[in-house]
């Protein structure tokens, strides 16, 4: 391994917490080293690609309107990729496709609701453009919508775009405030589906983390921080000690625990959030049985499938590249192989025959989608891991669970931006236990 010496700061993770977080420091003047524990970096967000077909691990949609938008053009970073085609997409309630009602005409003219559905959704919809999500940080999806929809169907379709929204399906749990602001956040600003995969988002952070000066370091397990009242650096696998006086560490809630046994019990009850998973269903196919189904939800059932290659350049031409996938319950067991059969029979409903179209097919039974729900119980987005650890002097978080702004990839990126500017000096953290 290379001469690791003479390092300002030390980042733990290439996903694109990590790799966010190096890039700005180096900016700023820092020498930095980052060490990731695989052969790549990019965690989560890395791509697949095979006879032309680009697979993220599982559906992946940018956020436009989140925080990590502007960090990314900060960086320079502009993202390649065009908003996914919603008019014409259907829904699966009661064992029925309908028209999914994302538009007004689409909402006037769906047999999904009735009249009175009709209306109690399209006031909803108008009044959460305008709507001060944060109130409702303290309230599950699940109280919040008993409180505020009386009609079953537009109650269920209402969560239905709460759930694909925040990719999350934990209405008992999920905070209404974090939910509804990753719908509205939505509806605002709409999201890009990436031309290339996300891997396009890795490579651009990686070459502006590599032309920063930032030394990268693939094949180096990290064990431990090394701290005492404040950071002085990490200790790989093979013994050997990396020294620095700040340390970032972009990892799971299981990474920071194992790096940090012997953290504060104030900074540590908040390393066990409640992760949101799904069953994904990944498939390249040589071509679309059926051109016009491009995009579906499930109402009554926590169903997701869309053609990604059909705005993004995922696919060689002719072929398409299809995301399926089923939003896992945290109270609920899971069953992988049911699941298995309920995605390729929502597949059946959409594109009969393409079984025989497949050129790459991968199932995810459990799909880590976020580390952290962001749940009522604890607050909202406020109520997760802050960024600073009260406690330890120079040791900072990053991720999608970390930090109180914004959610999924954004989450990751701003608490990255946020960790690089408590250690420039550029930025304020609350002070209070962690």
């Amino acid at each position: 391994m290379s001469d690791l010496r003479g390092n300002d700061a030390i980042v733990v993770g290439g996903g694109l917490a990590g790799l966010t977080a190096a890039a700005l420091l180096a900016r700023a003047g820092r020498r930095v080293v980052l060490l990731e524990r695989s052969a790549t970096v990019g965690g989560r967000a890395i791509s697949h690609v095979e006879k032309g077909f680009h697979l993220n691990l599982g559906p992946h949609a940018w956020y436009v309107g989140g925080p990590g938008t502007r960090v990314l053009q900060e960086l320079g970073i502009t993202l390649p990729g065009r908003p996914p085609r919603t008019s014409g997409g259907f829904a699966l309630y009661q064992g029925r496709m309908h028209t999914l009602p994302v538009g007004f005409v689409s909402l006037l003219t769906t047999d999904l609701l009735g009249v009175h559905g009709k209306l109690e959704a399209a006031r909803l919809l108008a009044a959460l453009a305008r709507m001060d999500t944060g109130r409702f940080d303290g309230v599950s999806l699940s109280d919040w919508l008993g409180e505020h929809v009386s009609d079953t169907r537009a109650r269920a379709v209402l969560e239905m775009f709460v759930r694909v929204a925040s990719y999350t399906h934990a209405p008992d749990l999920l905070s209404a405030g974090a939910g509804l602001g990753a719908m509205q956040s939505v509806l605002r600003h709409n999201v890009l589906y990436v031309h290339g995969g996300w891997q396009s988002i890795v490579a651009a952070l990686r070459a502006k983390a590599g032309a920063l000066g930032v030394r990268l370091v693939t094949g180096a397990p990290v064990t431990e921080v090394l701290h005492d009242s404040g950071a002085e650096g990490v200790r790989l696998e093979d013994g050997t000690a990396v020294l620095a006086p700040q340390v970032i560490v972009a990892g799971t809630p299981a990474m920071v625990r194992h790096l940090l046994p012997h953290a504060p019990e104030p900074a540590a009850v908040r390393w066990s959030p409640t992760p949101s998973r799904a069953a994904c269903l990944d498939l390249a196919l040589a071509k679309l049985p059926k051109a016009s189904a491009l995009v579906a939800f499930g109402i009554d059932q926590p169903l997701y499938y869309s053609v990604h290659s059909a705005v993004a350049d995922l696919a060689p031409h002719g072929g398409a590249v299809v995301h399926v996938a089923k939003y896992l319950n945290p109270s609920q067991a899971a069953d992988a192989k049911a699941d298995e059969r309920e995605l390729e029979a929502f597949m059946d409903r959409l594109q009969p025959g393409w079984r025989a179209e497949v050129v790459v097919r991968r199932y995810f039974p459990s799909m880590t989608v976020t580390n952290g729900i962001p749940t009522a119980a604890g607050g909202g987005l406020a109520g997760r891991a802050p960024v600073r650890i009260s406690g330890i002097e120079g040791v900072y978080l990053a991720g999608d669970w970390v930090g109180a702004e914004g959610t999924l990839a954004n989450a990751a990126v701003a608490s990255a931006a946020q960790a690089a500017r408590l250690i420039t000096g550029q930025a304020q953290a609350v002070t209070t236990a962690a």
